[in-house]
């Protein structure tokens, strides 16, 4: 009995490494394209532990081998958190170009816009909110404090 389990658990451990290895190579279309979703997911941890530089060096090698725009959102996302708004516009406004109607985008990219008191290029983003979610507080503020900006 204990030699029969045994064979079935290794039947199984076998069975789902095969259903995972097959699942890995329907989803991806290349190797490459394989590598670039793991310094992807790699760099997003080293990001969630604070080592930015790492996480920056692993989500750069990911656009370099699959480039996307969740790893230009991610690299803006990277930079914002180390206060380098210059290269988080940066790769927000790639984003942008392709992804417009992003909510979520807009936001932080009208945040980091802000920071920089480019106020002119980031009232848009929280207009555009504000567009779809009038009674967002948050926003009107922010969109307040660029008309302020652009008043100065």
């Amino acid at each position: 009995m204990k030699r029969n389990m045994l064979i079935l658990g290794l039947f199984l451990s076998l069975t789902f490494s095969a259903a995972v290895a097959n699942a890995s190579a329907t989803y991806f279309k290349s190797d490459k394209e394989r590598d670039a979703y793991d310094n992807l997911k790699i760099g997003m941890d080293y990001a969630a532990q604070g080592n930015y530089e790492k996480a920056i060096e692993l989500l750069k090698k990911a656009n370099e081998l699959n480039p996307s725009s969740d790893v230009d959102y991610n690299l803006g996302m990277v930079y914002r958190d180390m206060k380098d708004y210059e290269n988080s516009a940066k790769y927000f406004g790639k984003v942008y170009e392709k992804t417009p109607d992003d909510m979520n985008l807009n936001y932080y990219y009208g945040l980091v816009l802000l920071e920089q008191k480019k106020y002119k290029e980031a009232l848009p983003k929280f207009e555009f909110i504000l567009s779809k979610e009038p009674e967002a507080e948050p926003i009107k503020e922010l969109a307040e404090k660029a008309r302020k900006g652009l008043a100065e």
